[in-house]
């Protein structure tokens, strides 16, 4: 059974039909889950954004005053995908506090989800547009070096000492990307891999 919060009752067809898609593509999705409003999630510049705060909590940002009401259904679909995909993962906010992500996880995690989005809801929002390669090679040393225990919160979303956004995203992405070309695999099949598999087929380890 779908439960989605009062705020959230207006979409409630949509939610549905997003769900119901992303648990024919990703068997393992539960049943039972509950989507719960939370407009701090929505991200700047877009129409909605989300958290998988357990394998049965979504936590959803929708701006229902968007101006245009086909792009605000095709954002609350891709961002139902992208937390559909971190729910099989097990990448939850509850997880993190058994288990906290290195930012390498982390990034692997949300490229994973990221693509994921981008191929079946066909969005490619700008954290799913990764730099050159030479780039997005230094980025993911950074990322590697990140200390366990560190706060990398300012390499997720906006970092103010280098004016980059989304490193994590964007890494995550270009060794989603590496990893599906190297391997021929669709991103469907990376779902239930271990964050080494995803780096060994991207020929990163």
């Amino acid at each position: 059974m779908i439960t989605v919060s009062p705020f959230l009752e207006t979409h409630r067809a949509d939610i549905e039909k997003f769900y119901a898609e992303a648990c024919t593509l990703l068997p393992e999705l539960p049943d039972d889950i509950t989507f719960q409003d939370n407009n701090n999630l929505i991200i700047p510049g877009y129409p909605t954004g989300g958290f998988t705060a357990s394998p049965s909590l979504v936590k959803l940002g929708v701006d229902s005053n968007w101006p245009d009401a086909s792009e605000l259904a095709a954002g609350l679909r891709a961002t139902i995908l992208h937390e559909a995909y971190h729910v099989v993962q097990g990448y939850s906010g509850e997880a993190s506090k058994k288990h906290p992500f290195s930012a390498i996880e982390s990034a692997v995690y949300e490229g994973c989800a990221t693509v994921f989005a981008r191929q079946y809801a066909g969005k490619t929002p700008g954290w799913a547009q990764y730099e050159d390669e030479q780039t997005m090679l230094s980025w993911f040393k950074e990322l590697c070096g990140v200390a366990d225990g560190q706060d990398y919160k300012n390499l997720r979303f906006f970092d103010p000492a280098t004016g980059r956004r989304w490193v994590v995203y964007k890494t995550g992405v270009f060794i989603v990307d590496r990893a599906l070309q190297m391997s021929g695999l669709d991103i469907t099949e990376l779902r239930l891999k271990s964050i080494n598999e995803v780096l060994e087929l991207a020929r990163l380890k």
